[in-house]
């Protein structure tokens, strides 16, 4: 239940015990132990894919994976009923409760392998796609339906079309990144509100000097030769090469004295960001995209769209055709994987038991 041998100690206390409920206590207490969750979350963490890198050449590390592993872990110590611990991971910055916990369970979407630099970035688009439904389908409801990618399945009924329409239910999920960026779309900022504001006013501050010292440069690049002037549209370092040099030469002793005090006024304010404690964040889907139309992909390929199709759940169920009215989307997200995470924790669902 644990992982782990018993000591001589728990050993000679059980054989010591007379009473008839000592396997009992001994269960009890196995099922406290907070290496119960260690253990028995491992094997969730197999099914839906758990890595702490990205896989392929690079291999990078992925920030914060561990919140979502110890997230497991907790909700298996504290006995989370399955439907809400599902609901969470596929939805959990949809619920009418988002919490800190919730959307560390959307890390599930950050999971699986990502490649920073695809031959093909829109076949990597729905590979991505592919791995989260594959997952999904296989863990979640005990089905395979990723075969129906590029064809219809050949042994449970269901169609390539089913298969687009569950893509179209993922449609707002976005990438782990681009090879430039590969922080904005995974990582979320959960720190206190008090932190919050105290990072908003010190960039505020930056904001602020950066642009009254920017106006006094101007002023001055104005006056400057024609040559100097183009330099500083240049690349950074041939701008700041020209402040350097030749800033001082073209500005009054008025405007030199407080382009200074802006610089001191930068260097203190820059300082105390440094200073201010690290933000929070954990790992998750931390933005979303606007679902595009989705399509039948002919043989699997993305470059052969066939007819469009609509987000829907696999036809074998017979269940109510969605229409808009049942997402609630937002700003930032479209409301369809919270649809989709109630639909699969129904207790109507004949499948998720499995």
């Amino acid at each position: 239940m644990t992982g782990l041998p018993p000591t001589a100690a728990q050993v000679k206390a059980f054989v010591d015990d007379s009473d008839p409920a000592a396997f009992e206590k001994v269960i009890d207490s196995l099922l406290e132990s907070p290496h119960y969750g260690e253990r028995w979350g491992r094997h969730w963490l197999d099914l839906v894919r758990y890595a702490e890198t990205n896989s392929y050449e690079r291999d990078g590390v992925k920030p914060n994976a561990w919140k979502y592993r110890d997230y497991v872990i907790e909700s298996f110590n504290e006995d989370k009923p399955y439907d809400q611990f599902v609901r969470e991971q596929l939805a959990g910055d949809e619920l009418d409760d988002i919490t800190t916990e919730t959307l560390t369970a959307t890390g599930y979407y950050r999971l699986g392998i990502w490649d920073d630099e695809p031959a093909d970035p829109l076949q990597a688009r729905y590979d991505e796609l592919d791995d989260i439904i594959m997952t999904t389908s296989q863990v979640m409801l005990g089905l395979t339906i990723n075969c129906s990618r590029c064809h219809d399945h050949k042994i449970d009924p269901i169609p390539q079309e089913d298969y687009y329409s569950l893509v179209a239910l993922f449609g707002d999920v976005t990438s782990w990144g681009s090879r430039g960026d590969q922080r904005s779309n995974n990582q979320i900022d959960v720190s206190s509100p008090e932190l919050t504001a105290r990072y908003q006013a010190n960039d505020e501050a930056k904001r602020r000097i950066e642009a009254a010292r920017r106006e006094i440069e101007q002023e001055g690049i104005a006056k400057m030769p024609a040559p100097d002037q183009r330099a500083t549209e240049g690349p950074k370092k041939d701008r700041n090469r020209v402040l350097r040099e030749k800033l001082r030469d073209h500005l009054s002793d008025e405007q030199w004295k407080t382009y200074r005090s802006l610089d001191a006024e930068l260097k203190e304010v820059v300082q105390a960001g440094k200073e201010l404690p690290p933000r929070e964040m954990v790992m998750g889907l931390a933005k979303c995209r606007e679902p595009e139309e989705t399509f039948v992909l002919t043989r699997g390929s993305p470059h052969a769209p066939a007819q469009a199709v609509r987000p829907a759940f696999p036809s074998i169920f017979e269940a109510e055709p969605l229409e808009p009215h049942h997402f609630e989307s937002t700003d930032r997200s479209s409301g369809r994987r919270r649809v989709l995470a109630e639909w699969i924790t129904s207790s109507d669902n004949r499948l998720s038991s499995r």
